[in-house]
């Protein structure tokens, strides 16, 4: 299609005849995905919820910056850049933990939006994995369930969708475990002073991880001895609090 057509059916886009402005993304993305873009907009179009005004499913609107003069809340939790060539999947907990083939939150969303999911629905999602489908209904307000039989993919997507709507709790608790590892570890390393084996975390009270095969490859002393002290923290709580700090651990570790 030739790009002069193309820039004229961005132009065209409406959501029940109020223009809207693409994301900068769709516009300066790759040309074999615009028709894409294009076809997840529309689909958005089919079906507002008689459970919301238009003004509130403006808000909803994937890959989508503003209708009207209504910014959308993907837009406004993603914050792209006017040269922005992709998306980024990884705004609002998405991001909390690297997950490979996991769903695009947008396509998600979109598709949310184009079978009128309201809060007056309930969301199935039988296999979570990371909890794609439930971070983007908790975010629209929709009640979702998750099944999931991987114990981490459970951790992690249990702890992504059920985020607390305020982050000071968490802020503190970050605190105090910085706090309770500086503390730990300097004692630690007030006996074994800078040489110290894998045994000998393995033996520091406190430690939770077993031996396990190979485990000098996996692990060198110094980062054992932080998965220990952070795993020991960890059993001192419950709940959500627990998850969060295992999750985190689970993603640092999955980075290196």
């Amino acid at each position: 299609m030739p790009e002069g057509t193309m820039t004229n059916k961005f132009h065209e886009l409406q959501i029940s005849g109020l223009p809207i402005t693409p994301a900068p993304y769709v516009l300066n993305g790759p040309k074999d995905q615009n028709n894409f873009h294009i076809a997840l907009i529309k689909l958005q179009s089919c079906c507002i919820p008689s459970a919301l005004t238009n003004q509130e499913y403006y808000t909803r609107l994937s890959l989508v910056r503003e209708a009207g003069h209504i910014i959308s809340s993907q837009y406004l939790l993603e914050s792209p850049k006017p040269s922005s060539k992709s998306w980024n999947s990884n705004y609002g907990p998405h991001g909390w933990h690297r997950y490979v083939g996991r769903f695009p939150s947008h396509l998600v969303r979109g598709l949310l939006n184009y079978f009128g999911a309201s809060k007056s629905d309930i969301i199935l999602d039988p296999f979570a994995g990371s909890g794609t489908t439930l971070v983007e209904a908790r975010l629209l307000g929709i009640p979702s369930i998750g099944i999931e039989i991987c114990p981490l993919s459970c951790l992690i997507s249990r702890t992504k969708a059920n985020f607390p709507s305020k982050t000071e709790n968490l802020t503190e608790l970050v605190n105090v475990l910085s706090g309770f590892y500086e503390e730990k570890s300097r004692k630690f390393l007030t006996i074994h002073q800078e040489r110290f084996t894998h045994k000998d975390v393995l033996d520091r009270k406190g430690n939770m991880i077993e031996r396990f095969a190979n485990i000098e490859k996996w692990f060198t002393p110094e980062a054992l001895l932080g998965v220990s002290l952070i795993t020991e923290f960890a059993s001192r709580l419950d709940g959500y609090e627990r998850d969060f700090i295992l999750l985190a651990l689970s993603s640092k570790m999955r980075r290196c």
